[in-house]
């Protein structure tokens, strides 16, 4: 008897024998199924939300307990939600809900807590703790005057800063809409070749500038490189001159040396503007003034400046804030000479009177081959 012919009619009719019972069997099963899950995911529900409510009591409770000071959780509270995590997991009940999931996540993650608001924080009428308080800018820390106490008998700076008005990097200050400053620049080596001409047409109606300076180490005056052209070109300009010197004098000796060294070399020159002493600083170790103290620097500077005044010129101080306030008796200096301020802010925290202000530096300035600084005067010296 020959093999029975297996082709797509006896598959056809196999299949259609046996798929009623199939079809019946699949849907009995896939309906216990779906029971099981809904019986399932209805439980997961309740659960989940009996273990949250359990969450925000422990926190709660937690929260209650912290320490105020440090603002560590009670160790009693602590114990107390380990255990009952150790709980779930050995009676296989721990769920993914139960872990505090967010300690795997950077802080900025985690969900903020909210405290709830109180009545004092909802009172519009309630005052500010004072030891809370916002400082004012004046004494707030960091500031020039942050824990100074003003000097009697010094005069106070009376600049009412509404009235300045900067154009183009260049300042002025006016009094009852009457300009009084003038505009100045300082003047020395280190800003190239200067044509004076052109300074003035942009403006600069006096310059200070750099007779030279005393090295660090050596302790021998310097004349600077372009003094000579320098004021030569200035006077040739026609602009009003006055002079600095930066000074590492480390003895009194040596403060009349360079006041006198000023006077020789402005000799030959019409000098109508003052004669500033600007202090070199204390910039490395090895530097001969860094060993002074505020005494020292302070003998110093009244000595050159009581020098240049008995040599027939107007004596300034130059200097900034910190310098004048803490690196001087400024109740020996700042009651007997005008004061020379350097100061890049534009509301200067300064508290007391300053004739000249060194208020912009390195700026590009027409008729200055490399930057300078600005300064403005308060004070029309050439006109006195």
């Amino acid at each position: 008897m020959g093999k029975r012919r297996y082709d797509n009619d006896d598959f056809n009719n196999e299949h259609h024998a046996f798929s009623l019972p199939v079809m019946i069997t699949t849907a009995i099963v896939s309906g216990v199924i779906l029971i099981i899950l809904l019986v399932v995911l209805a439980t997961n529900k309740t659960g989940s939300g009996k273990n949250n409510l359990r969450n925000a009591q422990l926190l709660n409770q937690m929260q209650q307990t912290a320490d105020p000071e440090s603002g560590s959780i009670g160790q009693d509270i602590y114990d107390s939600g380990n255990k009952d995590i150790d709980t779930l997991y050995n009676e296989h009940k721990l769920r993914a809900e139960d872990l505090d999931i967010w300690d795997m996540y950077s802080d900025q993650k985690k969900p903020q807590i909210v405290p709830e608001r109180t009545d004092e924080d909802s009172d519009p009428q309630a005052s500010p703790d004072p030891d809370e308080a916002t400082p004012s800018p004046a004494h707030s820390p960091g500031s020039l005057l942050d824990g100074y106490e003003l000097v009697d008998g010094i005069k106070t700076n009376t600049i009412d800063f509404k009235d300045l008005k900067v154009v183009d990097n260049k300042m002025s200050y006016s009094v009852n809409g009457q300009k009084v400053s003038q505009l100045g620049a300082m003047i020395s080596s280190d800003n190239g070749n200067i044509d004076f001409n052109a300074l003035r047409s942009n403006g600069v109606s006096f310059v200070m500038i750099r007779v030279g300076s005393r090295g660090y180490d050596s302790g021998i005056i310097n004349e600077d490189v372009n003094f000579e052209q320098n004021i030569k070109g200035a006077t040739d300009a026609g602009l009003p001159v006055g002079l600095y010197f930066d000074s590492r004098a480390a003895t009194v000796r040596e403060a009349i040396e360079e006041a006198d060294y000023c006077a020789s070399k402005a000799y030959d020159y019409r000098i109508t503007y003052p004669v500033a002493y600007v202090f070199g600083g204390k910039l490395f170790d090895s530097a001969r003034t860094d060993s002074l103290s505020e005494k020292d620097l302070t003998q110093i500077a009244d000595t050159f400046l009581s020098q240049v005044r008995l040599d027939g010129y107007t004596p300034i101080l130059y200097g900034t804030g910190d310098f004048l306030l803490n690196g001087i008796d400024e109740k020996t200096l700042l009651t007997q000479y005008d004061v020379f301020l350097s100061d890049d802010n534009m509301v200067s925290e300064f508290p007391y009177q300053f004739k000249l202000w060194r208020y912009k530096s390195d700026v590009s300035i027409k008729g200055m081959d490399k930057p300078g600084d600005y300064i403005m005067s308060l004070v029309d010296y050439s006109g006195r």
